[in-house]
């Protein structure tokens, strides 16, 4: 359990819809293609990369209902709030959205017409109080990194106020985590007679990191031990992590990163069950920069609520391990 010490692994829901072909969304795949909005964008207009504005999805059911927000930036009085969902009687995957900006408070409505692996079009029309406003359709194409880019036509009536051309998903894990990047890569170290091997790489779109430990024999062959996430709680915006080892224990924590710029550490409190039984303790990892020696410590063990005692076994614990980068 001395490698409970960095960092993780996620995946923003994108995976899946690589099976996808071209076609209107059904029942089955809608959600797939849905999911690919969940999350906090920063959105840009029309002539500059300059965001304008923030738009944030969440699921309210998950896989059934989602929600969504926009709210311009500096000085724009305009916010949006809408649900999506799947229509049983239409067999459409279906928003409805209210608006309240330069027209005025406009509601609009529409369906998805086609998904694809990397792209969603929208069949969409708006009106206020004065009747309809516009039809038009939206095409939004994805990149790996989970961005959007938008072209919209309209159909009938005036052109849009705005007319938004880029999402740039915000990376929360990335402000959470500092100096993430600087974890990245492969550690050796001794842990009393055993040669360890912790390779630490970046998840999907560098919103999260996975480290996989390894104990190392004599001919060089590595046995998996143990596998720790770190990934960003979008409810609590709190990093979250996830240890599990080939011996039975499962432990979480949400730890805090600070930096001075130069050296980083991260202190996590760990809660867990191993053997039927409940345990914790407290890790710090400090790393300068991109240094090449790692230093993690632990401390507070508890066993079913006890603290662990002294004697050998916590003495050996508690020595603070060096692990030295292979470049």
């Amino acid at each position: 359990m001395h490698r409970l010490n960095l960092v993780l692994s996620a995946s923003i829901a994108l995976g899946a819809v690589a099976a996808l072909e071209a076609a209107p969304p059904t029942e089955d795949n809608w959600w797939m293609g849905v999911g690919r909005y969940t999350g906090d964008f920063h959105l840009s207009a029309d002539g500059s990369d300059a965001p304008i504005g923030k738009f944030s999805m969440r699921w309210v059911k998950p896989f059934e209902v989602s929600s969504y927000t926009y709210l311009a930036a500096g000085d724009q009085a305009q916010t949006n709030t809408g649900f999506c969902m799947w229509n049983d009687a239409t067999k459409r995957a279906e928003f409805t959205e209210v608006e309240q900006g330069s027209e005025g408070r406009v509601i609009y409505q529409g369906y998805c017409s086609d998904m694809t692996p990397t792209s969603m079009t929208w069949t969409c029309r708006c009106w206020s109080e004065q009747g309809e406003i516009r039809q038009f359709t939206v095409t939004d194409t994805m990149d790996a990194n989970g961005n959007l880019g938008r072209t919209m036509k309209v159909t009938k009536g005036t052109p849009t106020p705005v007319n938004f051309v880029k999402w740039i998903r915000t990376n929360d894990f990335l402000e959470q985590f500092a100096g993430a990047a600087d974890f990245v890569g492969t550690w050796r170290y001794q842990f009393g007679d055993t040669r360890q091997e912790t390779v630490i790489e970046w998840g999907p779109g560098r919103r999260s990191l996975l480290e996989r430990d390894y104990r190392v024999g004599k001919d060089g062959t590595r046995v998996l031990s143990a596998t720790c996430t770190y990934m960003i709680d979008e409810e609590t915006g709190e990093l979250y992590a996830h240890y599990t080892d080939n011996q039975g224990l499962s432990a979480w924590a949400n730890p805090t990163v600070t930096t001075d710029g130069s050296t980083h550490t991260m202190t996590a409190d760990w809660q867990g069950t191993a053997n039927g039984g409940s345990v914790g303790l407290t890790t710090v990892s400090t790393l300068k920069g991109r240094g090449d020696t790692l230093t993690n410590t632990m401390d507070d063990f508890e066993v079913d609520g006890a603290a662990l005692p002294a004697g050998p076994l916590a003495k050996a614990l508690s020595k603070p391990v060096t692990m030295t980068r292979v470049k």
